[in-house]
């Protein structure tokens, strides 16, 4: 629970996109799945998704079965808002 705990504090505490490890656009990521011949259909697991855009990108660009998991649910509800 330690873990949670300081996760939910970070995102407490700052915007999410205030956090030095945000990315506006995972740019790296997505050339990585695109590399990787990754069809739309396959599913994608962000693992430590967090408050990343990466799911909404991958949504935008036609994929399908994308998952993110994550310790803090604020993190995961301002993805979802996003």
């Amino acid at each position: 629970m330690a873990d949670r705990a300081h996760w939910e504090g970070a995102y407490a505490q700052r915007a999410p996109h205030q956090v030095s490890w945000y990315e506006p656009l995972p740019r790296r990521s997505l050339e990585l799945i695109q590399a990787a011949d990754v069809g739309h259909g396959a599913p994608i697991l962000d693992v430590g998704g967090g408050a990343s855009s990466l799911a909404a990108q991958l949504l935008s660009m036609g994929y399908t079965d994308i998952t993110v998991a994550d310790i803090s649910p604020a993190a995961l509800a301002y993805a979802k808002a996003e």
